[in-house]
This record gives structure tokens, sequence and C-alpha cells, in this order.
């Protein structure tokens, strides 16, 4: 499913190769994100994975990976 787990789920309900991370983000940056999901029809979740891998993309490029 989409969206938050219930209250109660464990690690065991996590796709496997992902881990639930928690982080402090910048306010005004998170609601862009938020508009790109809506536009986009894609979850939060999706957004930033393809920020990271955006992200990780180009330190590889730059030779710092």
């Amino acid at each position: 499913g989409r969206g938050r787990p219930r209250k109660g789920q464990n690690k065991e309900s996590l796709t496997e190769g992902y881990i639930r991370a928690t982080t402090i983000v910048n306010a005004a940056k998170f609601e862009q994100l938020k508009e790109i999901a809506l536009q986009e029809t894609l979850t939060i979740k999706e957004v930033i994975e393809r920020a990271f891998d955006l992200a990780l993309t180009t330190y590889k490029e730059k030779g710092s990976l």
C-alpha cells in the first residue's frame, strides 16, 4: 500500500532493501517536493527516491563516490 504505515507495524513490513529514516528538512523545499508529487501523481517517497538517485549520479560523475 501507499502512504504511512499503521501504528505497530515493524521492520518486516518494509520493502526489502529499504530502511525507515527520519530527518529534518527545509519546509519550503519539502512543500515543493509535495507539489511535484501531486503534479506527477507520485508518492513523496518516489520523488525523494528520484532526488537521491540524481544526487548520487551527480557525485559519481564527479568522482566523489
